[in-house]
């Protein structure tokens, strides 16, 4: 699958702005990726060479990141499940999977929270969870600058990445609590060397989630599905095609 020559570009409207979006339909499932902090569409360019042809893939830029609009507002996980939502629901994809790195990890876990409608999430090297948006590290005005500066080397909006940044810690966490409603069926992937959110924080997913496995990816950092996309590869087609 190429990501230049077999995605169309689309375009969806929300309250606050426009939201950009790849799609290739297929015969198969339907996976919906949700990118992480700073990051867009493009970041699945490596992963979805490898996908099958037969797989319908959605690739979202959420708002404030990519071709999609960056309005002056508070950048909270509701919203971003708001613009997921609005794909989903534009192209009759109920009952798709969802599969979200990092910041989209977070978001992704947050929808499946509520609604069990979605066949099963990925969560990769997900953010958002109580014990790491709290902890001293997160909550370090250094560890946030990083952070922030990485993610400005990708999106150079400051007002949004400024606002993403400051909610960590304050609202929309992933608890105990909340994570013990996931009754859709979840794969937890991790990097066994990310340095930003530790390997303890996916077993943390895992044990919290129910019907959860956690396949941790040997060498990889934060990124697994760029560093090592033909392994995530072989774990998501392994993952959806249980029934």
């Amino acid at each position: 699958m190429d990501f230049d020559a077999d995605f169309s570009e689309h375009t969806t409207k929300i309250s606050v702005g426009s939201i950009s979006y790849k799609m290739h339909r297929g015969s198969g499932v339907t996976v919906v990726f949700i990118h992480g902090l700073g990051a867009s569409s493009r970041t699945w360019k490596r992963l979805v060479k490898y996908l099958p042809d037969d797989m319908g893939v959605y690739l979202i830029d959420l708002l404030g990141h990519g071709k999609s609009s960056a309005p002056e507002t508070d950048y909270t996980i509701p919203l971003q499940m708001s613009v997921v939502r609005k794909v989903i629901e534009e192209n009759d994809l109920h009952g798709c999977y969802l599969f979200g790195h990092s910041y989209g990890g977070w978001i992704a876990a947050s929808m499946v929270q509520n609604d069990g409608a979605f066949k099963g999430v990925v969560l990769e090297d997900a953010a958002g969870l109580m014990e790491f948006t709290e902890s001293r590290e997160v909550q370090n005005p250094e560890y946030r600058e990083e952070l922030s500066k990485n993610a400005l080397i990708l999106n150079p909006k400051p007002h949004v990445i400024k606002s993403i940044v400051s909610s960590y810690g304050i609202a929309d966490e992933l608890t105990e609590k909340s994570l013990s409603r996931i009754s859709s069926r979840t794969m937890v992937l991790w990097g066994s060397e990310d340095k930003i959110i530790e390997p303890k924080y996916g077993e943390m997913f895992q044990k919290r989630i129910k019907n959860s496995q956690l396949q941790v990816i040997l060498g990889a950092g934060h990124t697994p599905h760029y560093e090592m996309p033909e392994v995530v590869k072989k774990l998501l087609v392994d993952f959806v095609k249980v029934k």
